[in-house]
C-alpha cells in the first residue's frame, strides 16, 4: 500500500528489525503490536495532513491484519539486514523519511523519531554487539 510515495507496510520491517522477531511474533507481543500502531498512526495522521486521507483504524484492520496473515512467518529485508549481514538498512528513507515529513508538518512522528535513533546505533556498533 504506497503512501506518499513509501509503502507503509514496509515501514512496520524496523520493527521486526529491533525486536529480531518475524512479523507474526512481533504482531503476536502487545507491546510490538503497539509499535506498529504507532506506525501506522503516524503515517496515516501525515498522509492525511497531505491530502490523501487514512484512517489509521481502518487500515490496521485492513492492510496491517492482511499483511501479518500472508507475510508474518517472515523475516523483512531489514531484519535480515541488520541481524544475518549487518548491513547498512534503508532507515532513513522508510521511518526516518516519516519523522522528516512530521517535523516538516508540525505532526508528532515520537515512534518513528525514535526508530531511525536505534537502528542507526545499531549499525555504527555492529562490531562490538555480543550477538553476531
Amino acid at each position: 500500500m504506497a503512501l506518499l510515495g513509501l509503502d507503509l507496510l514496509l515501514l512496520v520491517n524496523t520493527v521486526c528489525a529491533l525486536l529480531r522477531l518475524k512479523i507474526y511474533e512481533v504482531a503476536e507481543d502487545p507491546y510490538g503490536m503497539e509499535l506498529f500502531r504507532g506506525v501506522v498512526r503516524e503515517a496515516c495522521a501525515i498522509a492525511t495532513a497531505k491530502g490523501v486521507p487514512y484512517d489509521a483504524v481502518e487500515f490496521e484492520n485492513t492492510h496491517l491484519k492482511n499483511f501479518i496473515d500472508n507475510m508474518g512467518d517472515y523475516y523483512p529485508s531489514m531484519a535480515q539486514d541488520m541481524l544475518i549481514n549487518h548491513r547498512q538498512s534503508e532507515i532513513d528513507v522508510l521511518n526516518g523519511k516519516l519523522s522528516e515529513y512530521g517535523r516538516q508538518l508540525g505532526i508528532l512522528t515520537p515512534v518513528n523519531d525514535l526508530l531511525p535513533i536505534m537502528v542507526k546505533a545499531i549499525q555504527a556498533n555492529y562490531d562490538k554487539q555480543y550477538l553476531k
